[in-house]
């Protein structure tokens, strides 16, 4: 289980890794512009993708449990 920065439980694993791409983006920008604030923001990118994933995935597994 995570808890974000406001205490509250975060349940989705998606919610998980929107959480992660914010402390991604808060720690780049306080880095000078370079290689590694550029990592972090990519860090932050592949984390909002694999959110979308996850959220997509949850979406198709609604549809299919519905459907049975």
């Amino acid at each position: 289980m995570l808890w974000d920065w406001t205490g509250e439980v975060m349940t989705s694993r998606a919610q998980q890794y929107r959480q992660l791409a914010r402390d991604f983006h808060f720690m780049a920008r306080s880095l000078p512009p370079g290689e590694n604030r550029s990592t972090l923001l990519k860090m932050a990118e592949e984390c909002e993708r694999l959110a979308d994933q996850c959220e997509r995935l949850a979406d198709q597994q609604e549809r299919v449990t519905a459907g049975d």
